[in-house]
């Protein structure tokens, strides 16, 4: 596929170089401009985006225009550098497609930017573009309609009867026809703008945007010195703004493919870490806890039979083993709370505040739960900056403020310690996991200024 690409953009080139060989390109300018851009492009977007059809769609234009370019080129010469039986066919061969070609240009700005028509009625549309195009493309390839507007000196190489009647008709359809197909394309836009999604209406607004920066320059040379070339010229911008429309909108689409990838990861991790949570507490904990009474009973008949020395032992085996208890059941917590499964955020903040070793100021403003990666990830923001401060900012009080803004979970935790933190390692896998949420994480710890951490998160699921 790159290799058919290159071939046919390096064709393109070659085509539009002969025709500037050929002779000053005066008012063909802009058709080689444009061959030139469309190509280009149409070959830079397929090299991103293999098989993308608006791009294949761009590099048959390119190749259109460009015949129509050498063909006007040699066409304008008086004294030709090449037989004039060879320059009579070129020349035709580079006027009578027009027609077509302007139907294949208004096919490229209806579909884009994906390459497809936006419905049955504009295919239907479409189809009757094709028709009177190609009804207007046999006309000038029989007769030679179109040669005075194209500035054309050699002879047309068929010299048929009814050349008179066919120019009138040729004059009087050709404005009508050319104007209709404008406003097709118009109405299609728009069309298709109005229930296109974000990310393609933002890619057409490029294409809007362009042909209004064209329109103006063409007013403005009309205006200014008479000649619609300014104009002309700036249509070559089109193309490469659709192009890169189309370039940014597929970096967009990956980079939401990554984040997307990146939050299934997240969540697949929060749910290892509440069957983890869940095993522990159905099995590894409970069976502590089974056993735990089984030495109380131990104790409780060491003591009826004055068995003081296995009394005093299984005693201290409980006590043990209760601690045992208490650690594994904390581990527990830190790996997934069930009481954030369970209860949600706010219960889980208020459970971690009764365990907080810093007296703890928490203000907790939710009005509905959120996604659970989002819930959790809230929960471990606060559990490990609440960490840091006890342990490394000699802080005397510590604040967590946690706010439902509609789209966003915005958690504040700050403390009146000694500042100067930085992101560490724990800190360093929050922020991975609040970017691909799609938050974002920001730290404010001036010395001797306490420490503010502030983290913003989509309440629902990117």
């Amino acid at each position: 596929m790159v290799r058919r690409t290159t071939s046919i953009t390096a064709a393109t080139i070659a085509v539009v170089v002969i025709g500037f060989l050929a002779g000053s390109p005066g008012d063909n300018l802009h058709n080689g401009l444009l061959a030139l851009s469309f190509a280009v492009v149409g070959d830079i977007v397929l090299r991103h985006r293999p098989g993308q059809r608006e791009a294949m769609l761009f590099l048959a234009t390119g190749a259109a225009q460009a015949v129509v370019f050498l063909g006007r080129q040699v066409g304008s010469q008086s004294d030709p550098v090449i037989s004039d039986e060879a320059a009579e066919w070129i020349a035709w061969l580079g006027i009578w497609p027009l027609p077509l070609v302007l139907v294949l240009v208004g096919l490229t700005i209806m579909s884009f930017p994906d390459g497809w028509l936006p419905g049955r009625p504009w295919r239907v549309t479409s189809a009757v573009m094709v028709v009177l195009g190609s009804t207007l493309a046999l006309m000038s390839a029989l007769w030679p309609v179109d040669y005075d507007r194209a500035d054309t000196v050699v002879d047309h190489p068929f010299n048929l009867v009814g050349e008179s009647a066919a120019e009138t008709i040729f004059e009087r359809a050709l404005p009508v026809v050319f104007t209709a197909f404008q406003l097709v394309w118009v109405a299609c836009v728009v069309a298709r703008y109005r229930r296109a999604s974000a990310i393609e209406a933002r890619q057409l607004r490029w294409l809007v945007a362009s042909v209004a920066a064209s329109a103006v320059a063409l007013a403005g040379g009309l205006i200014v010195a008479g000649s619609p070339q300014a104009g002309l010229l700036m249509v070559t911008l089109i193309p490469i703004a659709c192009g890169a429309a189309i370039v940014e909108a597929s970096y967009e689409s990956l980079v939401r493919d990554v984040q997307s990838a990146a939050t299934r990861v997240v969540a697949a991790e929060d749910e290892a870490r509440r069957r983890i949570e869940r095993d522990l507490h159905d099995g590894a904990q409970h069976r502590l806890v089974v056993v735990g009474m089984e030495l109380g009973r131990i104790v409780e008949r060491a003591e009826q039979h004055g068995d003081g020395e296995l009394s005093d032992a299984a005693s201290a085996a409980r006590d043990q083993l209760l601690e045992a208890t208490a650690e594994l059941r904390e581990l527990a917590r830190g790996i997934h709370p069930a009481v954030l499964t369970n209860d949600g955020l706010a219960a889980a903040l208020a459970s971690l505040a009764d365990r907080s070793p810093l007296p703890l100021e928490l203000s907790v403003d939710l009005r509905h739960r959120a996604a659970p990666q989002a819930e959790a990830t809230a929960y471990f923001v606060a559990s490990e900056a609440l960490t840091n401060s006890a342990r490394y900012s000699g802080a005397t009080q510590a604040t967590v403020r946690v706010v439902d803004n509609g789209a966003t979970l915005d958690i504040e935790v700050s403390d009146n310690g000694r500042g100067g933190a930085t992101i560490g390692a724990g800190l360093g896998g929050l922020i991975d996991r609040v970017t691909s949420l799609g938050g974002r994480l920001s730290l404010d710890s001036p010395p001797d200024g306490g420490t503010r951490l502030s983290v913003q998160i989509p309440s629902t699921s990117p």
